[in-house]
């Protein structure tokens, strides 16, 4: 900001003006100061501009001079704090490099493995559901059965406990179609307690035909099956027997004869339970 006077037709008895800079923070502000003598008697000019002889003179009092606002003291450790915040930005660049490489190696990992797993559901379910098939044939003479994926609806359950469908899909499911001799095809709710017992037979077996297991563990899945659908039941039972190992817990005498050994709780007139373990022979007679 620089301050101009000019004067016309000065009088000799004027002495010089007198320019006083000063430097804050890097910013000239100039403060001007201008003070006259006339006649040997000082006269203050800041002020409103004066006429002297003609002359024309504009002052701004240094009070008015805006002054830049301050930056606060001098940091003699910027240079070496700007050094460490380098370093520390370079050392963070560098991990954020090495995370985007080990997030890009595990979306390649993460994309093998769903390739892997939707190859072999599709293997498993392609072969189960021959089998399903086979085995609904089996337990239902003259029926069909059939196994298909399905995209599910996703509900959401009210305030009031009711489920109201979205109208979005989530991921496939299972469905399981069974049409009895002599009757429509039904879904599995449908189905009686008979017939949903058999058709979970028909799945058991169906994924046991696919990927065979050590042993199976069946708890009373031949409770509510009448004599006739009992006698397809244990069909089955001895057609693979000799392929795994079946532990059926059961209250049918039937079921009892078909078994290799048979382990029973008995209470004895005390009050104590012992366990008791026969071993069936083939002819059908049994030994400790």
């Amino acid at each position: 900001m620089t301050a101009h006077v000019d004067i016309l037709d000065a009088r000799e008895s004027w002495r010089k003006p007198l320019l006083l800079s000063v430097a804050l923070h890097g910013s000239l502000v100039a403060a001007i100061a201008l003070v006259g003598v006339v006649g040997n008697r000082p006269r203050d000019l800041w002020g409103s501009p004066n006429s002297l002889g003609g002359a024309s003179v504009g002052i701004t009092p240094v009070s008015q001079i805006p002054l830049p606002s301050r930056g606060g003291p001098v940091n003699p450790l910027a240079e070496q704090e700007y050094r460490e915040t380098e370093e520390r930005a370079g050392f963070l660049a560098e991990q954020r490099r090495d995370l985007e490489a080990s997030l890009d190696e595990l979306s390649g990992v993460i994309a093998d493995l769903d390739r892997h797993i939707e190859s072999t559901f599709a293997e498993m379910f392609s072969a189960t559901q021959k089998n399903f098939a086979d085995m609904v044939q089996l337990l239902f003479p003259g029926g069909r059965g059939l196994l298909r994926l399905e995209d599910q609806p996703v509900a959401e359950v009210s305030s009031e406990g009711d489920e109201q469908p979205t109208g979005e899909r989530e991921g496939p499911g299972i469905v399981l179609e069974i049409k009895p001799p002599r009757k429509a095809p039904r879904s599995m709710s449908l189905l009686s307690g008979g017939e949903k017992a058999l058709a979970a037979l028909s799945f058991l077996f169906a994924l046991f035909l696919a990927r065979p297991c050590p042993f199976y563990v069946l708890d009373e899945v031949e409770a509510a099956l009448d004599d006739m659908n009992l006698g397809r039941f244990l069909t089955l039972v001895k057609r693979y027997q000799d392929q795994t190992q079946f532990i059926i817990i059961t209250h049918q005498r039937r079921t009892m004869e078909i078994a290799d050994t048979i382990y029973g709780v008995a209470m004895d007139a005390d009050g104590t339970s012992r366990v008791l373990s026969r071993r069936l022979s083939l002819g059908g007679a049994a030994r400790s």
